[in-house]
């Protein structure tokens, strides 16, 4: 059955308009199993609804995190504790929020942690293992903004909370929604919401969202790829408390004897990561050259995202990067990391659109073209090829 969604309320969960053709499901009865409890029925469309008006402004609680990308070996993934570090394998966060624009979140290793605090404009990093600190002073908010912008408020894209807008952004009316019964998450009742992309294109089987039964915040996010019983992705609360925090845990000093490094809003372009990707051009496009936006072919879970490499990625991809390039030496110290060599070991493939190196994981794929261009998405390599074309 089709029903019509009317997003209620202030809202900080925005789902589009071609949100309003979903097929959603009616009532579950919950299962009464070690654990599920029994709560009353609510329909997906409902607890959609749900999920635009959450009013939690304030927590303190553990994350766990489970990541299973099937990638390869890449630089800088893995290790000690650090924001790559959530990209593979089993991790503990701690995470605190007051507001929108007080945070800290910490990514808990076996020899230390990585902190990231805000308070107001200012964003603290912190690394225990090799003691060093970053400071970054954040730009003005325009006039009429909110500050809750992950992008732009030095928060990690960690939480079940965002994730799940992610989720809520790529809904479309090739997906169906439905209601799953219930789950114990953090020792709170919480319904299983269930998005299923009919999509043949995409990697991506189902999404299950753990949603709060008093609050209705998100409280675990489980992304399954196509045809598996098990999450790639699994984020979830293992407790969670809903009462302000100490404000001393947003007022962040280095310990003595590390070594900080102070930043400000005009630094934030030399950081050298996603933001250098720069837009790829397209006739469907009606956004002016000089925005921020790249080229999206397709929607909803099979939308391909076109960019071009930076210069420096580039080099890297074609051996004349020098020691950040793929030299057998470059200059390098043998215990670094090549980039180059990662890139090199990666398939090689071709066609009308020319040639590449392709990154294949179990939810997404990755194409990297040897005259610069990106095609990045959640399907498969064949619809890289395709909206390369």
């Amino acid at each position: 059955m089709t029903r019509s969604l009317r997003p209620t309320g202030r809202s900080r969960w925005l789902v589009p308009a071609a949100a309003a053709a979903l097929v959603v499901g009616g009532p579950t009865v919950a299962s009464l199993s070690a654990d599920r409890v029994d709560l009353p029925p609510r329909t997906a469309e409902q607890l959609l609804v749900d999920l635009q008006d959450v009013d939690v402004d304030a927590l303190s609680g553990t994350l766990e995190t489970d990541v299973d990308l099937g990638l390869p070996a890449l630089p800088g993934i893995g290790g000690e504790a650090s924001p790559s570090a959530l990209l593979d394998g089993e991790n503990v966060v701690r995470v605190w929020r007051d507001g929108t624009e007080r945070s800290r979140v910490a990514v808990l290793g076996e020899s230390g942690e990585y902190v990231l605090t805000r308070d107001g404009r200012t964003v603290w990093t912190y690394a225990s293992a090799d003691r060093t600190a970053t400071r970054l002073e954040l730009p003005a908010l325009p006039p009429g903004a909110t500050g809750d912008d992950a992008s732009s408020s030095g928060e990690l894209p960690v939480t079940p909370e965002l994730l799940a807008q992610s989720v809520l952004l790529t809904l479309d009316q090739s997906s169906d929604v439905t209601v799953d019964g219930s789950a114990v998450v953090a020792g709170r009742p919480a319904y299983e919401l269930v998005v299923t992309p009919r999509s043949a294109a995409t990697l991506i089987g189902s999404v299950r969202l753990a949603v709060d039964a008093e609050t209705s915040m998100p409280l675990r996010v489980q992304v399954l790829p196509r045809g598996s019983d098990e999450p790639a992705v699994s984020v979830g609360y293992t407790d969670l408390d809903l009462s302000t925090p100490d404000a001393d845990l947003f007022d962040f000093t280095p310990p003595p004897g590390s070594e900080v490094e102070r930043l400000d809003a005009g630094d934030l372009g030399d950081l050298g990561d996603l933001g250098d990707l720069k837009p790829r051009r397209g006739p469907q496009d009606d956004v002016p050259s000089e925005g921020p936006s790249v080229q999206r072919v397709g929607t909803g879970f099979d939308t391909v995202v076109l960019g071009e490499l930076p210069e420096a990625a580039l080099g890297v991809l074609t051996g004349a990067g020098g020691s950040s390039g793929a030299g057998v030496d470059g200059g390098r110290d043998a215990d670094q990391p090549d980039a180059g060599r990662v890139l090199a070991s990666l398939p090689e493939v071709s066609g009308p659109w020319g040639s590449g190196r392709l990154v294949q994981g179990t939810l997404f794929s990755v194409l990297l073209t040897d005259d610069g261009r990106v095609a990045l998405g959640a399907v498969t390599p064949q619809n890289l090829y395709d909206a390369l074309d």
